[in-house]
């Protein structure tokens, strides 16, 4: 994956492998991992995949 938009609480973040976000009151300890399926468009090297509105089935950890 080169890069996805996902939603969290209501709010788009653009991520990449190894990143990490700062969400405000998200019930997690810092340096948590979690999955977050509510992906919105996922771009690889040649291929674009558009939710409408998420892309079935992806998730991103």
């Amino acid at each position: 994956m080169k890069y996805a938009i996902i939603q969290l609480q209501g709010k788009q973040f653009q991520v990449s492998e190894g990143d990490q976000i700062t969400v405000d009151r998200l019930d997690k300890d810092e340096g948590d991992k979690f999955s977050i399926s509510d992906v919105l468009l996922l771009v690889d090297e040649d291929k674009r995949k558009i939710g409408q509105p998420i892309v079935k089935g992806a998730k991103v950890e």
